[in-house]
């Protein structure tokens, strides 16, 4: 193989690598920002807000995590019922 194919190869296989990195960067910053805007359209739902950012960045989290599990559950388990988010999205049965 010539220096200059191997040139070509290695800049396509730099460029793949890039757009896959990219693309991973990004579906990662649209599922943050989904998760985001989630929680904000549950906090205006159901009127819920907090003493300061740092107790919402905590609840954040916590509505976040719980969407996942609620998710997880009603994809992985063959119940009669199914889970769902309400008014309690944001709670954890944690003591803090």
């Amino acid at each position: 193989m010539s220096s200059r194919n191997c040139t070509s190869l290695a800049c396509l296989l730099l460029l793949l690598f890039s757009a896959s990195l990219l693309s991973h960067v990004a579906s990662r910053l649209l599922s943050e920002n989904s998760s985001y805007e989630s929680h904000e359209q549950w906090m205006a739902r159901y009127g819920r807000t907090y003493k300061d950012a740092a107790e919402k960045e905590r609840r954040s989290k916590i509505f976040h995590d719980n969407v996942q599990y609620i998710q997880s559950f009603n994809n992985a388990m063959n119940k009669g019922y199914k889970l769902a988010v309400n008014e309690f999205a944001d709670l954890t049965n944690e003591q803090f």
